[in-house]
This record gives structure tokens, C-alpha cells and sequence, in this order.
């Protein structure tokens, strides 16, 4: 059975990347492809764009979704909540933000999703990571550990890098891009909007498919996306307050419910799945991996010299 792929873009007002993150998404796409562009409060051209452009790929499902400056969660959910969820089929979420840079990136989710020998939930193409074991009582808004990152990313520091073609295990694989199974999205529901209008929507509900019996992953592909590309939204709320909440809401909701086993006995093995000898090694991975480790030194040179300066003011 040929499984149908939902594309689900969350958009505001990118009217000068909408194009090409758009281009990219309709060259992965086959004759089970759907694309849903939300568009969430855009004020600028992004919606003119959109349309010129399905007017230019009459053969690709485009259907145009509209919310109020709902922000992540809730624009999420209505793409989710407007395409077909009872099919056999995978959700790729996607920020507007993100280019996609994979082939045959179809043919690799489906594969990952059979290669795996236990059922999976979410797969991240971006990023990765696991609960410390004292995340209920450490008070920390950011209670992880194990990052683990495709080299397509923004560099994070303190992350393990992967490369496209390799899969790990991980409790919570985070946005953005990510894929969700449709029987998925039909058996458990979309996110959890207590969230909104963001962060953490995609560990509650990594949490629950562990609760389940799934296990989650990262699953590296090759896409482009910068953190200049981001910031056009006014946010209304601090994100460190919205952290705050969330993951208290998680405790207070997650605190009973899960075993060692399922939190803690995650496959921490990188697999190199037949997808990863593709990946040419060329002067722009070279610069990426350099800016990785230089991220991560000046990360911790910073913290270094703020408790040196802290300890000299005592």
C-alpha cells in the first residue's frame, strides 16, 4: 500500500523564504502528497506568494489553511485536524523556516518507520535527547541530557553530531522537522494545546507514545535552515516562563505514570541505516562540523569566565 504523506507548514510572515521552503517541500513530493500551508496571522505576502505558487503546480495537492496568530501548537493541530489521519500515512511537520535539502525523502521515512524493530512515534530529522534522571526534583526549565544533533542543524553546543543517513533512539525528538505516523495522530490525538503557544508540545507527546509502548528517534536528513530565518513573530510571553510552565506541567502530569525502564533504557547505538553512505563528506560539511566545536568552546568559555568574574566578586 503506497502511503500518503502529509506536509504540514506553520507560516508567518515569511514572504522572503515562504518560496523556497515551499519549492522544496513540492520536490519531495509524489502523487499521495498533500501539502498544507497554515497560515497563522501573516500580515505580509506570504499568502500572495503561496498562491502564485499553486497556481504554478496545479498537479500538487496545495490546500491552504488559515489561523489567528495561534502561534506553533494550535497551527500545528489545524493542519493535523484538516488532512486525513485514517490512512497509511506519515506527517512531516515543518517550520517555516526549514528548506528541505534530501531526495527521496518519501521513500526514507517509509523506511525508517519498517527498518525499526520497535514500533516508533515521533522521528525528528533535527535534534534529539533524554530526560535526566532527576527531572522531576532538579527544578531545571531544560531537564535533558544525551543531545544528539543532525550536522544540518544550528550547531547547539554540548550536542553529539549525526549525519544524514544515521538513526538514533531517543525519549524526545524535537520540532522542527519532525514526522508523525497518521494511525498515530488518529489513535492518540494532536498536541497538547494546555502548551500553547509553544515549547514542549512535542515531549508531552513523546511522553505519551512511551506511555504507550513506542519508542521515538532522530532520523538525519539534509535540510538548510539558519537561526536568522526565524524572529518575525512578537512574542507575547517570555520563553524561559513558558518553559517553566510547560515542563511543570509534564512533571505534574508524567510524574506517576512512566517506569525507569521506559524513560532510561533508551538504545543509545547509532545506526547507520543504507541511506548514510549518500552522504558526501565536502568543504561545507567540513565548515559546519568546525562550527560546531567552536560553538561549544565559546559556550563554555562563557560560563567559564561568568562564575570566574562571580567568584572574583565575593
Amino acid at each position: 500500500m503506497q502511503p500518503i504523506f502529509n506536509y504540514i507548514i506553520t507560516i508567518h510572515n515569511k514572504e522572503d523564504l515562504i518560496e523556497k521552503v515551499l519549492g522544496s517541500v513540492i520536490k519531495c513530493c509524489n502523487n499521495n502528497s498533500f501539502i498544507y500551508p497554515v497560515l497563522d496571522g501573516c500580515t505580509d505576502r506570504s499568502e500572495e506568494i503561496i498562491d502564485k505558487i499553486i497556481k504554478e503546480n496545479s498537479a500538487v495537492k496545495i490546500m491552504k489553511i488559515h489561523t489567528p496568530d495561534v502561534h506553533e501548537t494550535k497551527s500545528i493541530n489545524a493542519g493535523l485536524r484538516n488532512s486525513d489521519q485514517r490512512k497509511y500515512g506519515f506527517n512531516i511537520i515543518l517550520q517555516d523556516d526549514v528548506i528541505i535539502k534530501d531526495f527521496k525523502i518519501e521513500e526514507k521515512i517509509e523506511f525508517i518507520y519498517k527498518w525499526s524493530k520497535k514500533p516508533l512515534g515521533i522521528v525528528s530529522f533535527r535534534m534529539g535527547a533524554n530526560f535526566k534522571r532527576n527531572w522531576l526534583t532538579n527544578e531545571e526549565n531544560m531537564p535533558f541530557k544525551d543531545f544528539i544533533e543532525n550536522i544540518c542543524g544550528h550547531g547547539s553546543v554540548s550536542t553529539k553530531i549525526v549525519i544524514p543517513g544515521q538513526f538514533n533512539y531517543r525519549a524526545f525528538p524535537f520540532k522542527s522537522p519532525i514526522c508523525v505516523p497518521c494511525d498515530v495522530i488518529d489513535k492518540f490525538g494532536v498536541l497538547e494545546e494546555k502548551l500553547s503557544p509553544h515549547t514542549y508540545d512535542d515531549v508531552e507527546y513523546s511522553l505519551r507514545l512511551i506511555k504507550a509502548g513506542y519508542k521515538n528517534g532522530v532520523f538525519a536528513l539534509k535540510f538548510h535552515s539558519e537561526k536568522e530565518w526565524g524572529g518575525t513573530r512578537r512574542i507575547q510571553q517570555n520563553v524561559s516562563e513558558v518553559q517553566k510552565r510547560n515542563i511543570n506541567f509534564i512533571r505534574n502530569n508524567y510524574a506517576d505514570v512512566l517506569n525507569e525502564k521506559e524513560l532510561y533504557g533508551i538504545d543509545m547505538k547509532t545506526y547507520n541505516t543504507p541511506y548514510y553512505s549518500v552522504w558526501k563528506l565536502n568543504i561545507n560539511n567540513v565548515f559546519t562540523i568546525i562550527k560546531h566545536r567552536v560553538k561549544l568552546v565559546l559556550y563554555l568559555a562563557k560560563i567559564f569566565f561568568k562564575k570566574l568574574i562571580k567568584y572574583g566578586n565575593r
